[in-house]
């Protein structure tokens, strides 16, 4: 009886551990989580930008040689062949303010995520 007694302190400072590296661990899940869509959105948005890029250099070159883009005919026939549709909402100025947002946005999540403030509350 005694002993159990002397071990009951160290199980309740065993399981109060346990308890705050579950805390840890289901947080650390949340900002992985988070990192992982942003990386993955800021990867979209990169490659947009960079096919948007190509699609105004090819249309350069057909300038020079044809002395038309034939950029809306390409997206035309695009659209009826492949069945995909250009959004308009994705133009290099537009991704380039998505990714200013984007920018904020975590810089404000992780300014709340201070671990400082969360040791704090450990204590």
């Amino acid at each position: 009886m005694n002993d159990l007694i002397t071990l009951q302190p160290l199980l309740i400072k065993a399981l109060t551990i346990l308890f705050v590296l579950l805390i840890l661990l289901i947080a650390l899940r949340r900002v992985m989580s988070h990192l992982y869509f942003f990386n993955n959105y800021n990867e979209a948005l990169n490659t947009i930008e960079f096919l948007l890029a190509v699609e105004e250099k090819h249309c350069g070159n057909n300038k020079e040689m044809l002395g038309r883009s034939l950029k809306n005919h390409t997206r035309k026939r695009v659209e009826l062949e492949d069945g995909l549709i250009f959004n308009s909402k994705h133009v290099r100025s537009q991704i380039k303010a998505e990714k200013a947002r984007i920018g904020q946005i975590n810089k404000a999540y992780f300014n709340k995520l201070s671990l400082t403030k969360f040791l704090t509350l450990l204590k």
